[in-house]
């Protein structure tokens, strides 16, 4: 069984479509970039960025487009990578045991928290 790359998993969660939806329209795109989804690199996202907003452009309207590329382009930031540990799972698995989809566990990843108060 192949594994999915966390940050296309990443790619997935923020790009404003809803995640069945995400997940094919993502696929396609990085394939016309010639980047394959099953191993996305941060040099290959940044490699596929022109074909990933081409294809949501069909989607999103202007401004959700913009907020949609802005998530993406932070991806490319090394804070933004998450302990892919916590979201392990395999091509084929819909819901952890909790109930709980693949891209709604990397959205909660990706969400900003708090500082530790000194």
């Amino acid at each position: 069984m192949t594994h999915t790359s966390v940050l296309y998993l990443q790619l997935v969660a923020v790009s404003g479509l809803s995640s069945l939806f995400a997940d094919r329209t993502m696929a396609r795109a990085c394939t016309r970039a010639g980047v394959d989804p099953t191993s996305l690199t941060s040099i290959e996202l940044s490699r596929a960025i022109p074909a990933i907003e081409e294809a949501l452009a069909v989607y999103l309207p202007p401004d959700e487009l913009a907020s949609a590329m802005t998530r993406i382009r932070a991806l490319l930031a090394p804070h933004a990578m998450v302990d892919a540990r916590s979201l392990s799972m395999q091509d084929g698995d819909d819901e952890d045991e909790g109930g709980t989809t693949l891209p709604e566990r990397v959205a909660r990843a990706l969400e900003p928290r708090p500082k530790p108060s000194e």
